[in-house]
């Protein structure tokens, strides 16, 4: 249990202090009585302080002032005209300002808190600390004085309710089923504003994301607000969070009014240093963990700490292990639960270092963009791209694998050592000879120590390159065979992490018997590196970034006394792979600090580069790390510019050594990234350029290491990415033969590793990718094979992970193109039973994630679909209103709405078919206005439109010759 902790001083009386203390602890909840209190601080329990409370008591001013209690009827210029609430230090009243007209809430102190003179100075502090704030999610001050020794002040009088409020009549309920119109229940009708319109989910961080930048408005004037709750946010009728009571505020640097011991704020909502007393440790970043811990209810509705005591409670802060909250609400997506735990982190250090990076990342999570809180795993850079990219023709949401490539120096130091161990002692017989060597060096210098000084000395020196034989030979045999060749052997995943274990007990041994001497200080650093890495391979991120430091610091002793080629490239490889720590951590700002650094040393060498091919290619890599930060950042024209260079430098190591698999995986990734960077800022020629050069390379580099696991997975992403591109192009031949490829990469890697859901999913989209391209083609008796490989693994993926949303959504999507490709084969039952699981499972995802743009405009396409199938049964009642359903989600894509054109086109053609004169007219001027909306989105294949069987009807219409005018000519 934690120990309750003692006040210190603060220059007032120590009695008082007490006292004063006992009357914050009560106020906010976190004491009931004096007996309580005297349990949390002991030096209380003395008569001294028993008997000013009692007297307190007996005077009534321990009293809650309640609604219905009398109070004065003036105060100056202020008529008060009833009482809105209380809290914190004071009392608020609704009043007039006849001076003025206007109505305000005033704020007074309370009556008990009269009689500190401390109380009153901390009064005028909140007073002080709200003037100096103008922002539009802070109430502001309009005035403050005091009148007959009672201070005041006077603010605007905000139409709303406070979170707290509107939370209370919803904790019942699944916070799964709720939607943003639940917000406004509290309002009777006057609710306005896009936010109400919101899914529960977006519409909570929309609201977290407005309260942070008011935050960050504060603490950029010094201002901490220190009590961050939803009773202290109002959300008014127009959708808005406005931040309340800055009572417990304080300014940056300022003395505490109050000891050391005392708790600020609501306990359920404290930073672990406020809940324990340590509030001169705290910063803007308490504040973000309330918020942070605001955001974990209004997501759950619940508290993210509950016990029977707030000593309890504050126990739970402390070990900060709060359930996760998308077991709670299940339609939270990972990136949400990410950002809200991280604000919420124990350790301040592991939090976001202000305000405005926490806001910065809800708008992300918002925007469908990688988040900044840890680097994005290749599963979710996938859905990250697909949400802002999505495919061209009918592929929806399963166009590419991965955004642009993370921090690489990692992987490829950890190789390059495994292949320069091999070298060394390629033999492990001959390793194992060498230690018994070792042993038998050693016992002989001990028996002849005495009688030959010489040759102890030499046996000595032996054993010593014994010694450095056998840590290679465990090398070899333990990090180099776990980090390399195990790596490209299919099932072996299991083994290579207990010989990485083993490895890393091996490393710690030998960090504790090496000499400290300045001769072996750059094999200590190696060792302390490859500890790093190997603890980095295990997932234990913490732990290696102790190990990198470490090295770091012997590195730069050397660095001072020998700043060598040799050194410097140590020490920037050291410095990178740490700010891949930083990176994994979400600590961005620090990790492009990192790889700023380390490029700048390996700059510094100039010329001497060229003829250091492995400094160059770790060059490139650190690039392409940075390169990837700034993008994650949200700059994208910097992570290009970044990318270039990577390239250019990349180049000239490969002419001279085109056969080096390192140099040509190093340049590839810079060209496959730099490719969708360059598409995402609408530069289609350098993409195309880019993506054709990374796939070409990747081809010659599989061909002479086929065996790699790295190169063919990039590989399956190129060809994904590019072969996306390409969908739309006419170059059909180019397009079937990179998707090709790619799917039998992609088919080699699911078979040898099936333990591995991310190279099924990789399978599953690129087949599915594939099956679009002989569709559009219509080469249907080809897409339909190609698209049931997807909807195998994606079936699969979903049954052995059912926790995962994006399978569920993936697989509505494939299926939905299963359908559409089964009726133009004719297979009306698979089609029937493929698009009602298809709209069944987005609809599904749709709930999921709160109400996703992007799982919208896939459920719009899947129900395009089930409204073809309906068609091609001969149910035209039921197909059209189920392509109506499609329209009134209004997608956006012009691809999905050309789809829902020849839909509706075939549905015109069946109702004509089955004298049915009506629903043919509507079908028609429906197909005719979701054709223009297709054009004003973006839709160019005149042709196509031109020639569609399915709209024989539709071109009948005046009005589609001159929408279809509208769209230029090839080559216009």
């Amino acid at each position: 249990m934690a120990e309750p902790h003692s006040l210190g001083t603060s220059g007032g009386d120590p009695l008082e202090e007490l006292v004063f203390l006992y009357l914050e602890e009560r106020e906010q909840g976190i004491v009931s009585g004096i007996a309580e209190f005297e349990e949390r601080h002991p030096e209380a329990a003395r008569d001294e302080v028993r008997s000013r409370i009692r007297s307190l008591e007996a005077a009534g001013l321990l009293a809650t002032t309640a609604a219905g209690d009398p109070f004065p009827e003036r105060l100056g210029e202020f008529q008060l005209l009833e009482r809105l609430g209380g809290g914190g230090m004071g009392v608020v009243f609704r009043a007039q300002q006849t001076s003025l007209g206007r109505e305000v809430a005033l704020k007074l102190i309370r009556p008990e808190q009269l009689y500190f003179p401390r109380a009153k100075e901390r009064f005028r502090r909140e007073v002080e600390a709200v003037a100096r704030l103008a922002h539009p999610g802070i109430v502001p001050v309009y005035a403050c004085g005091e009148e007959r020794g009672v201070p005041y002040y006077a603010m605007e009088l905000v139409a709303g309710r406070s979170l707290g409020d509107v939370l209370r009549p919803l904790v019942a309920r699944e916070p799964r089923t709720l939607t943003g119109r639940d917000l406004a229940t509290e309002f009777a009708g006057e609710a306005r504003g896009p936010i109400f319109e919101r899914g529960w989910v977006d519409a909570c961080l929309e609201l977290a994301r407005d309260v942070a930048l008011a935050l960050d408005h504060a603490h950029s004037r010094g201002v901490l607000h220190r009590d961050v709750k939803p009773s202290n946010v109002m959300l008014t009728p127009d959708g808005r969070a406005r931040l309340l009571d800055f009572g417990l505020a304080a300014h940056s640097g300022s003395a505490r009014l109050t000891g050391t011991g005392a708790q600020l704020g609501s306990t359920a909502y404290m930073s672990p240093e406020l809940a324990t007393g340590r509030a001169a440790e705290a910063d803007a970043r308490a504040d973000v963990y309330s918020l942070g811990a605001t955001l974990y209810e209004l997501l759950t509705l619940r508290l993210p700490y509950t016990g029977a005591s707030t000593t309890e409670i504050v126990e739970r802060i402390q070990d900060g292990r709060a359930v996760a909250p998308r077991r709670l609400n299940p339609a939270l997506s990972a990136d949400a639960e990410t950002v809200c735990l991280t604000a919420m982190a124990p350790d301040p250090a592991r939090r976001y270092a202000s305000a405005r990076a926490f806001a910065d990342d809800l708008q992300r999570v918002l925007d469908g963009q990688p988040i900044a809180a840890r680097r994005a795993s290749g599963a979710e850079r996938v859905a990250h791209w697909a949400r802002r990219h999505p495919a061209q023709a009918t592929s929806v949401a399963l166009a590419a694998l991965l955004v642009v490539g993370g921090p690489l120096v990692f992987g490829l130091q950890q190789a390059r050592a495994a292949s320069e161990q091999r070298r060394l002692n390629s033999d492990l017989r001959s390793a194992n000879e060498e230690v018994r060597k070792r042993e038998e060096g050693l016992a002989a210098a001990n028996k002849a120590l005495e009688e030959r000084r010489v040759a102890a000395e030499q046996a000595a020196q032996r054993a010593q390159r014994n010694f450095e034989r056998a840590q290679q030979s465990v090398d070899e045999m333990l990090a180099g065979v776990a980090g390399d060749e195990l790596a490209n052997v299919p099932q072996m995943e299991s083994v290579r992490r207990a010989l990485f274990e083993k490895a890393l007990a091996f490393y710690s041994e030998l960090l504790e018997e090496a000499p400290d001497d300045p001769d072996v200080k750059r094999e200590h650093a190696r060792t302390l590196r490859s500890i790093g890495d190997l603890l980095s391979e295990l997932g234990r991120f913490d732990e290696a970034g102790d190990k990198f430091n470490a090295a770091i610091e012997l590195l730069r002793e050397l660095e001072r006394d020998d700043p060598s080629l040799l050194t410097k490239h140590a020490l920037a490889q050291t410095i990178g792979q740490l700010g891949n720590q930083h990176s994994n951590r979400g600590e961005r700002e620090a990790s492009e600090a990192l790889w700023r650094e380390a490029i700048a040393l390996l700059e510094d060498l100039g010329d001497e580069l060229k003829t250091a091919p492995r400094a160059g290619t770790d060059l490139v890599l650190l690039r392409n790390s940075l390169a990837f930060g700034l993008f994650a950042g949200g700059d994208a024209q910097a992570s290009l510019e970044q990318y270039l260079t990577a390239i250019e430098e990349a180049r000239p190591l490969h002419v001279a050594d085109p056969g080096n698999a390192e140099i040509s995986y190093a340049l590839a990734s810079s060209l496959s990234a730099a490719a969708q960077v360059h598409g995402h800022l609408l530069q289609p020629v350098e993409a195309d350029r880019a993506y054709a050069e990374a796939f070409t390379m990747l081809e010659q580099c599989v061909r002479v290491d086929p065996s790699s696991v790295r190169l063919r997975a990039q590989l399956v992403e190129v060809a994904n990415n590019y072969g996306v591109r390409l969908l739309t192009s006419s170059d059909t031949v180019l397009t079937e033969r990179v998707l090709r490829q790619g799917v039998e990469a992609a088919r080699t890697l699911a078979s040898d590793f099936p333990a591995d859901p991310e190279k099924r999913k990789s399978l599953a989209v690129i087949a599915l990718n594939l099956a679009v391209h002989y569709a559009n083609a219509g080469r249907f008796a080809e897409a339909a094979p190609a698209m049931r490989v997807s909807v195998d693994a994606l079936e699969s993926l979903r049954a052995e992970h059912p926790e995962i949303v994006e399978y569920p959504y993936f697989l509505g999507a494939a299926l939905s193109n299963a359908a559409g490709c089964a009726v133009e084969l004719g297979d009306l039952e698979g089609a029937e039973r493929d698009s009602k699981r298809a709209v069944e499972l987005l609809r599904g995802a749709l709930e999921a994630t709160g109400g996703h743009i992007g799982v919208k405009v896939n459920l719009s396409s899947a129900l395009f679909q089930r409204a073809g199938v309906h068609a091609a049964r001969g149910d035209v009642a039921r197909a059209l209103e189920t392509a109506e359903e499609s329209l009134a989600l209004e997608p956006r894509r012009s691809d999905v709405l050309y789809e829902g054109v020849e839909i509706l086109g075939a549905i015109a053609q069946a109702a004509r078919a089955a004298a049915d004169p009506e629903r043919a007219e509507r079908a028609v001027e429906l197909a005719l206005a979701t054709f223009e909306l297709a054009i004003q989105s973006g839709y160019n294949d005149r042709n196509r439109a031109r020639n569609a069987e399915k709209l024989a009807l539709v071109r009948e219409r005046p009005r589609f010759a001159e929408l279809l005018a509208q769209i230029p000519e090839v080559g216009d």
